[in-house]
C-alpha cells in the first residue's frame, strides 16, 4: 500500500482534469481522428429518414457509390424513377 504525501496528493488532484482530457472515447463515441466513413446500409438508413423526414411518398431504390459518395434511387410504387439521393459518407449528411 502507497501512502501518498499531501504535495503528491495536491499533484494528483490538480493533475486530473488533464488527465480526463486525454481519455479515449467511450462505446459508441468517436473523434474527429478515429471516425470511419459510414458503410452503404448506414447510408441507406440516413437517406431512408431523409424520405421520412421531407414526408416524400417515394421508396428508396438502389443505391451505387460515385466518387466517394452514395447515390440512391428514390422510385415511385410502379418503378417510375423520381429522383436521387446523395449522401456523404464523412459527413453522413445528404446533399439532394
Amino acid at each position: 500500500m502507497r501512502i501518498l504525501t499531501a504535495a503528491a496528493l495536491a499533484t494528483l488532484l490538480l493533475a486530473a482534469p488533464a488527465l480526463a482530457a486525454t481519455e479515449t472515447p467511450g462505446r459508441g463515441e468517436a473523434t474527429a481522428a478515429t471516425a470511419q466513413p459510414m458503410t452503404m446500409s448506414e447510408a441507406k438508413q440516413v437517406a431512408r429518414a431523409h424520405l421520412k423526414e421531407t414526408k416524400n411518398k417515394g421508396w428508396l431504390g438502389t443505391g451505387r457509390q460515385v466518387d466517394g459518395k452514395y447515390h440512391f434511387k428514390v422510385e415511385s410504387r410502379e418503378g417510375v424513377p423520381l429522383g436521387t439521393i446523395v449522401v456523404d459518407p464523412a459527413t453522413g449528411k445528404v446533399e439532394g
